[in-house]
């Protein structure tokens, strides 16, 4: 029998390829596609590399490769001075968490100037330096359509600088806890070290910040929408916390609005005249077409401000002036230990 080899020439001596399909030709144009590489480029040096404190692997995940379980999560420079942003769940109830900037291989030390856990988010200020700190443009999650091409740039698993590229899936996805704004959802790939980095435009502004992953579904990845988060900063930086809005009512959903089960009898809504039986139709103009919806509104508005309401009261629709007050502490003010892997959520529903 032949050896194999000496078959082989015959082989390549056989019918042209060109009867069978068609070469294409050296010198044939390629296709000029447009790349995300110059967003890239201008995001990288703004990047953080957090690390987390030491956490546990959850039952049944292969083990990373390295000494220890100190996880790298993400965040991002906001402000040439050096104001950054974060999860909460990132950094706990930590005062300082080291992190590196950019291209640099050495730690710094970050300190946490507010953080907010319903929110999931947290202010961190860099040290002060003789250069302008390289920081990202905000944008305007509002703008976004469903469909819209967005980039996500983290250290899933500890690789740092990774990119990924999806779209914008879905909005108005509702968090698991009570908060004041429904999350983006996205399929631009979303993993554990992830967390607290940015979600782009295709202009390199920021429109999102990473912040969960969804157990049963491969691909959907949930993100705060920075038009929130611009809400919330003010009142962060200025106070150390995220003070709410608050109306002192206790509500439900109704056909048309939400309506007034229970009021605090020194709140602000019952000191304005409304009463158990009102239906709020709209908050400042904006439709309440849900509780989560009057939630948000107030929440995060300043208080101390008047704010104007559409009440529906039997056959009668009026508008009444309510000066928001300060919403009691609670769980907000808590500090959930920090941890290596992204939030998982299950059981959402679109609004």
């Amino acid at each position: 029998m032949p050896s194999p080899l000496l078959l082989l020439p015959l082989l390549l001596a056989g019918p042209a390829p060109d009867s069978l399909w068609v070469e294409g030709a050296a010198d044939t144009p390629a296709v000029a596609l447009p790349s995300i590489a110059p967003i890239v480029d201008a995001t990288l040096p703004a990047l953080l590399e957090v690390r987390t404190a030491p956490a546990s692997l959850p039952p049944g995940h292969p083990p990373i490769p390295g000494d220890d379980l100190r996880g790298e999560a993400t965040g991002f420079v906001i402000h040439p001075s050096g104001l950054a942003l974060t999860n909460q769940h990132v950094v706990g109830c930590e005062a300082t968490v080291p992190v590196r900037v950019g291209a640099d291989t050495e730690s710094i030390t970050a300190r946490v100037l507010a953080r907010d856990a319903t929110a999931d988010l947290a202010l961190l200020q860099l040290p002060p330096r003789d250069a302008p700190w390289p920081h990202l443009p905000l944008g305007h999650s509002g703008q976004l359509r469903v469909g819209d091409f967005v980039v996500a740039v983290g250290n899933p698993f500890g690789l740092a600088h990774s990119v990924s590229l999806g779209v914008l899936s879905g909005r108005d996805r509702p968090p698991e806890r009570a908060s004041e704004y429904a999350y983006l959802q996205t399929d631009a790939a979303i993993n554990p070290g992830n967390s607290g980095g940015p979600i782009l435009d295709l202009g390199g502004r920021v429109v999102g910040i990473a912040t969960a992953i969804h157990r049963q579904g491969s691909g959907i990845g949930y993100a705060i929408p920075i038009d929130a988060v611009k809400l919330m900063l003010p009142g962060m930086k200025a106070q150390g916390r995220l003070v709410r809005g608050w109306l002192g009512v206790a509500i439900r959903d109704v056909a048309r609005g939400v309506e007034i089960v229970r009021l605090e009898a020194t709140g602000p809504a019952a000191r304005a005249g409304l009463q158990v039986g009102d239906v709020i139709r709209t908050f400042e103009g904006r439709p309440v077409d849900s509780t989560r919806a009057l939630q948000g509104f107030a929440g995060l508005g300043r208080p101390g401000h008047t704010v104007e309401l559409q009440v529906a009261r039997g056959e009668a629709v009026e508008a009444l002036p309510v000066t928001l007050g300060a919403r009691p502490s609670g769980d907000d003010d808590a500090c959930p230990p920090s941890g290596f892997f992204d939030r998982v959520l299950e059981g959402l529903r679109p609004r």
